[in-house]
């Protein structure tokens, strides 16, 4: 005898709030709606079988009942249809198992050379003098080696042409010029066999744009993520930061203490794909709760949030928010850099790893996959 499962009411209630808003923004058909669900709980197919086709009629039945028009829902026997195929809607999320052999895999990962700490930093500028190094470090963190422009002429290679440069005191004169690698020519490939920060394959940056345009457009809670290309070292592929947004922003929210807002900056020496990984791993951080928690602002909007996770290790923090990048990457069909990132971190977690949350890891994916459009 099959073993009934109980009925999530706080669950249930969401799914009506939620199916009526995909509703009211005009989107009616029941596998349409179903993937939109399925987008913002980050619940998995298998969770939300029982729920779907209850939320999708009762909601479907209120609106033809107050007269308006539902032309464009599904007939009872296509849901029928739909969900005997419901595994072959093309709405693919990680399952525990996956996230961990990708830990595994990282595991087996040989260790990069890239560090990103200042400590790390200063010992590849030990040519130069203290000041110098500060220097250098607030003009272009996340610098790898820097010289002059006859320096790297002397290497074959040429500084690009309006190449911004880092400005350091020279001895018996006022100041120097110095570029790094990045700033010149011919270009540098990076592997990813071999640098945390690469990625490999076919790759269309419209793909970069969509995704950026996407996070820019406000939810109905008034969810954007900003998000610009800087220059920056090849050691620094790009951060986050939020804050709160001034209540005159958006007038029309009831609740505003505290409003948060999120800007992600990336590297624009990276390429696309570089810059579109890094976009995803900052992504990562945000949605699982390592910069705070969203949830307040206009609460009469259903929209899953995400609780605050500040308190939890950094290397716990980075192993989640690579996980994601790397899942999400690897659908795209990019070859990354994941393992050398995850694998210090692996390595020196100890009792760390019992903090990462692989259910919150999916939710994220599954939050960014809403921002793809759920594709490929």
């Amino acid at each position: 005898m099959n073993q009934r499962r109980p009925i999530d009411g706080e669950l249930y209630e969401a799914g009506i709030r939620l199916t009526a808003k995909l509703f009211e923004g005009g989107t009616q058909d029941f596998v349409s709606v179903a993937k939109g669900i399925i987008a913002e709980t980050g619940k998995s197919l298998d969770d939300l079988r029982p729920y779907l086709r209850g939320w999708y009629e009762l909601v479907r039945c209120a609106y033809e009942d107050s007269g308006q028009d539902v032309s464009l829902c599904s007939t009872p026997d296509e849901i029928q249809a739909a969900l005997a195929t419901i595994h072959d809607w093309g709405v693919v999320q990680p399952t525990e198992d996956e996230l961990r052999a990708l830990m595994g895999l990282a595991l087996t990962a040989p260790t990069p050379d890239a560090i990103m700490s200042f400590a790390s930093f200063a010992d590849r500028m030990k040519g130069f003098g203290p000041f110098n190094v500060q220097m250098i470090y607030a003009q272009r963190p996340g610098a790898g080696r820097v010289a002059t422009r006859r320096e790297w002429a002397s290497r074959g290679r040429t500084v690009r042409a309006g190449a911004i440069p880092i400005i350091v005191l020279r001895p018996m004169g006022p100041i120097g010029y110095l570029f790094e690698e990045l700033d010149t020519d011919p270009p540098v490939e990076r592997d990813p066999a071999s640098h945390v920060f690469a990625a490999s394959g076919t790759f269309a940056p419209d793909r970069l744009n969509a995704l950026i345009a996407a996070l820019a457009k406000p939810t109905a809670r008034h969810l954007t993520v900003t998000v610009t290309m800087k220059p920056a070292g090849a050691n620094l592929a790009g951060w986050i930061a939020g804050g709160p947004l001034a209540p005159e922003a958006v007038p029309s929210v009831k609740k505003v203490t505290g409003r948060p807002a999120w800007h992600v900056s990336i590297n624009e020496r990276l390429t696309a794909a570089e810059q579109f990984v890094t976009l995803l791993h900052e992504l990562g951080h945000l949605f699982c709760g390592h910069l705070g928690p969203f949830t307040d602002n206009n609460l009469t909007m259903d929209e899953f949030g995400w609780p605050d996770r500040r308190h939890l290790s950094h290397a716990a923090q980075e192993i989640e928010a690579e996980l994601v990048a790397w899942w999400l990457a690897n659908r795209e069909g990019l070859t990354t850099g994941s393992p050398h990132y995850l694998r210090p971190y692996l390595e020196r977690a100890g009792p760390v790893l019992a903090e990462v949350d692989l259910d919150r890891v999916t939710r994220a994916v599954a939050r960014i996959r809403g921002y793809l459009g759920g594709k490929p």
